[in-house]
């Protein structure tokens, strides 16, 4: 089997089947007492799974933990980026938000878009830079239009010189974008296909949440000065993510694949959103991490081994139970389906459970393994 590498660019076209080769992740982790991904009633979420109720964390807050905010950002007012990058005040803000509005849709009276969008720092500065010579004849032509409103001349001029301030603009592909995608609406040529799919971890038992009584004490007065309770849970969850490997290949073009999956699948160890705080300082790393290439088919999730909750046997812990159903379960699917080769790579504290996988020293080492860069 042949290492990954970026193809050359022509090698594929949208319109064109491409080998499907995926990268799936199977986590167990267990965190302890925590409000790990709370919903609007301030509780851990949920969800009812093989009749039985079970602990969630939503794929949307895992993705959302694991993007690199600090350089690519999700708003609706992508005109103040602008303005930071052009080093102008709000006087030109109107200008700015109706180039904007030729990609991105129409503001509100808010000064906001419809929806959000997601921009990198590169893609700002693209924006700024085509905006900058145009900036002071478009800022003339607007306040013309504002001033003469009934003029149709002035407004198509302006109309058409907002078009032609973006003719140019070509953004590149960013890697948190090319992982993770960009839907816009109003932009289809801004649309982006995420290399990445995330489920929802469950627990792989029966939620275990119990009401935690707490008080806060006026040190001054010794009263009270709040009393509640809280739902902590410590759940063992099954966690997947994966990644399509030609679809990357297409987002990043000639750019090398393996330093880019390396890091994220390090990034997903540490995908749990923030649960309490320091209040709880519940963050761990998984017990059991199981990597799969799989060539030639389908990424799929086997959180179908906890459609009955694992129950551990006598003397045996609850994560030992768990690796024991999931792998279980991928022999199975892997006996009964045809779904594509797979090369498997096992970084765990319990290897003696799976026998048939030799388990890697390091998670660097499965890394390796999956992607045959060693």
């Amino acid at each position: 089997m042949a290492p990954l590498r970026a193809a050359e660019p022509a090698r594929f076209s949208p319109l064109q089947p491409v080998p499907m080769t995926t990268i799936e992740v199977h986590v167990i982790q267990t965190l302890p007492p925590s409000r790990v991904n709370r919903g609007e009633d301030g509780h851990p979420k949920t969800v009812m799974m093989g009749g039985v109720q079970r602990l969630r964390i939503s794929s949307q807050s895992m993705k959302a933990t694991q993007r690199d905010t600090e350089r690519t950002r999700r708003t609706k007012v992508p005109h103040e980026l602008v303005e930071r990058a052009l080093n102008v005040g709000t006087e030109a803000r109107l200008v700015i938000m109706d180039v904007l509005a030729q990609r991105y849709g129409a503001y509100d009276e808010r000064q906001r878009l419809k929806a959000m969008v997601y921009l990198d720092d590169t893609e700002v500065a693209q924006l700024a830079e085509c905006i900058r010579p145009m900036l002071n004849r478009l800022t003339s032509l607007q306040e013309q239009v504002t001033s003469q409103p009934k003029d149709k001349g002035t407004r198509a001029t302006y109309d058409a010189l907002l078009v032609e301030t973006l003719a140019d603009y070509a953004p590149g592909m960013s890697e948190d974008l090319a992982l993770y995608g960009r839907f816009i609406a109003e932009a289809s040529t801004d649309h982006i296909v995420a290399a990445t799919s995330y489920g929802h971890a469950i627990s792989t038992h029966r939620e275990n949440m119990t009401a935690d009584f707490f008080s806060a004490v006026d040190h001054v007065t010794g009263e009270s000065a709040h009393i509640g309770t809280q739902r902590l849970a410590a759940p063992t969850l099954y966690r997947f993510a994966s990644l399509d490997v030609g679809q990357l290949r297409r987002n990043l073009d000639s750019e090398p694949l393996g330093p880019v999956i390396r890091r994220w699948i390090h990034g997903f160890m540490l995908a749990v959103p923030e649960h309490g705080g320091h209040g709880a300082a519940a963050a761990t790393l998984p017990e059991h991490v199981l990597l799969l290439r799989r060539d030639g088919g389908h990424a799929v999730t086997l959180a179908n081994a906890f459609a009955e909750p694992a129950y551990p046997a006598a003397g045996e812990s609850l994560v030992a139970a768990s690796i024991r159903r999931l792998h279980d379960h991928l022999d199975f699917t892997e006996r009964v389906y045809s779904n594509g080769r797979t090369t498997s790579a096992l970084v765990s504290a319990y290897p003696h459970l799976v026998p048939s996988l030799t388990a890697s020293r390091t998670l660097d080492e499965a890394i390796g393994r999956v992607l045959e860069l060693q």
